[in-house]
């Protein structure tokens, strides 16, 4: 089982192969919420939402899996598929 955790202030949500695996919607301060998702490999198409109500401003992704322990999701591991099927 892989996990996703969402550190935000405000709003943020974040879905995976089409699945809402963290939903922390909504204006809140700085705070953070964890999905599970079942992964094989593989490449996945995923999007990532943030909202900004008022105040302070923050966002973070990280990722946590067999054998991986929770880290920031860094920009390298990222791609656009120029050719999605």
């Amino acid at each position: 089982m892989n996990s996703a955790s969402l550190s935000s202030d405000d709003g943020s949500w974040l879905r995976i192969g089409g699945a809402t695996v963290v939903d922390h919607d909504g204006p809140h301060a700085t705070s953070e919420k964890t999905g599970r998702v079942a992964l094989s490999k593989g490449v996945y198409p995923f999007e990532l939402g943030y909202l900004q109500a008022t105040g302070g401003s923050s966002l973070n992704l990280w990722l946590e899996g067999p054998g991986m322990p929770k880290q920031t999701v860094a920009g390298g591991i990222l791609f656009h598929d120029k050719d999605p099927k």
